[in-house]
């Protein structure tokens, strides 16, 4: 599977589980969706540029995976 498809899904699972629980802020779930959007655009007519999470969200995001 593709590597950005994976990490797409990814962030989607994350929103998903976390939704209505605090877990992220506003500004936090907005950043995920950037990336996300950065994803979805790879190899589309408008790209997008490139959006990468900063560590302290990274790290929520992995924290999550365990």
């Amino acid at each position: 599977m593709n590597q950005n498809f994976e990490r797409e899904i990814e962030l989607y699972e994350v929103l998903k589980a976390t939704a209505n629980t605090g877990y992220f802020t506003i500004g936090e779930r907005i950043q995920i969706n950037q990336e996300r959007g950065y994803l979805l655009s790879i190899g589309s007519e408008e790209e997008l540029r490139p959006y990468q999470l900063d560590a302290t969200i990274e790290a929520k995001v992995q924290a999550l995976k365990k």
